[in-house]
């Protein structure tokens, strides 16, 4: 079936965030401004978590966000996602989030990109709601769909990560003014593939009903290829030119 455009869809999204895993956040920010010149800024912890990140824009109302764990937070009761209790998946690009996008002829919501994706056979699970405390101390709040979900009699064993490679998580910042707005520039995002084993079912789903937009930044459609391990790989215009975070 050939790819729809997204305004042939009943809904339709964007790139939100990329996610990128370090071990520690200093050097995950060090690396990622060596290779584009600009450096992310510290945007808070997410206790429920464990973690804690530092977010740089990407133009287009999409933003890179660096998440490491946060050895000043406790331990937290589940495993911490995107892998960052696996060093094997560091130093990467291991997921992205999509957010629901409107027009003056179609509304989208969470719930109604929640709904198409699991019609797809692509449950996102429940939306729910998430946090983080920024260096000031200020609570923001938004809107999320799960990022893994519990799977056998000891889930701790067993996770299901929701969000990794070309599965996305969906996010609603609501009131809140995205973070792309308020973090470092000076970088666009001009092309993105996502690669996974069920890649090209995943990226029909996203292109052929959700109506994924093309990257703001470049117009580039995403890319979705078939491939062992789930990653992302980004391409960025930089101010030390175009560089690609995330090959393996």
């Amino acid at each position: 079936e050939p790819v729809r455009s997204p305004g042939a869809c009943e809904v339709q999204c964007g790139v939100d965030h990329l996610v990128y895993t370090c071990g520690k956040l200093e050097d995950g920010i060090g690396r990622i401004e060596r290779l584009t010149g600009v450096r992310a800024e510290i945007g808070g912890q997410h206790p429920s978590l464990g973690t804690h990140n530092a977010l740089l824009a990407l133009g287009g109302g999409a933003y890179l966000e660096v998440i490491a764990p946060d050895p000043t937070l406790p331990a937290p009761a589940q495993r911490r996602p995107f892998g960052l209790d696996d060093e094997t998946t560091h130093d990467r690009i291991y997921a992205f989030a999509i957010h629901p996008t409107s027009t003056d002829e179609r509304r989208t919501t969470v719930e109604r990109l929640a709904e198409v994706m699991a019609r797809g056979g692509k449950d996102p699970g429940p939306v729910g709601s998430m946090s983080r405390i920024t260096p000031d101390g200020t609570e923001l709040r938004w809107r999320m769909t799960p990022l893994s979900l519990a799977v056998g009699p000891h889930w701790r064993m067993t996770p299901l990560s929701l969000a990794v490679g070309p599965r996305p998580w969906l996010i609603d910042w609501g009131a809140l003014p995205s973070p792309e707005k308020t973090s470092p520039g000076g970088c666009s995002l001009i092309g993105l593939t996502c690669y996974g084993p069920d890649a090209d079912g995943m990226g029909a789903l996203l292109c052929s009903s959700m109506g994924l937009e093309t990257l703001a930044s470049s117009d580039h459609h995403i890319n979705f290829v078939t491939h062992s391990i789930e990653h992302l790989v980004a391409e960025m215009s930089t101010p030390k030119g175009k560089v690609k975070i995330g090959e393996l």
